[in-house]
């Protein structure tokens, strides 16, 4: 179990920082991924190239975005005007399409991208992926203040001062729950 936890940190790391970035995570204006670059032993040469495959791979989704935006609008105005059901079932099963086609494009590069590492590599990814599994579990054991430490919950976060689990959905700031905000002093609980 510790070992499983070891490799659960540097992903829950990652993926947090991915999210309060824009796309490519916290390292894609050049710095390093330095905890998975850690976590599966990957030389530089890898990681230009998981970056380059990376943005191959977001201009190749660039138009199929644009076409499910396109797609999604429309069906919606059909909708709102109460269009002939067939023209909506039509838009509905483009759309379809469409997202099969950018999932069949996300699973090219993500072959891709495996193809890049060592069959050692592949393995530690391996057990990244079973980790992974349990991210859930750790966020809740964090809001419930079973676990602590860096990273996500309670307490600092990623260099932030703060973590965003309970901890700030209790801040005054924001006004939920611990303070005088605009839910009360109980505002979060039923």
């Amino acid at each position: 179990m510790r070992t499983l936890v070891q490799w659960l940190i540097p992903w829950l790391i990652l993926t947090v920082a991915g999210f309060a970035q824009p796309f490519g995570g916290a390292w894609a204006a050049g710095s390093t991924p330095q905890a998975l670059k850690e976590a599966l032993n990957l030389t530089d040469e890898q990681i230009t190239k998981l970056r380059e495959l990376r943005k191959a791979e977001w201009d190749a989704l660039t138009p199929i975005r644009e076409q499910l935006r396109a797609n999604r609008q429309a069906y919606r105005e059909k909708l709102e005007a109460g269009a002939d059901p067939a023209e909506i079932g039509r838009l509905a099963l483009a759309g379809r399409d469409l997202r099969r086609k950018a999932q069949e494009v996300r699973e090219s590069y993500r072959k891709q991208a495996l193809a890049v590492l060592t069959p050692a590599q592949q393995s530690a990814l391996a057990k990244l992926e079973e980790a992974a599994k349990l991210m859930p579990a750790v966020v809740q054991a964090r809001a419930l203040n079973l676990i602590s430490g860096p990273g996500i919950g309670l307490g600092p976060g990623l260099g932030r001062g703060r973590g965003f689990g309970l901890e700030a959905f209790l801040d005054e700031e924001v006004g939920l729950g611990a303070g005088p905000g605009p839910l009360g002093w109980r505002g979060w609980r039923r």
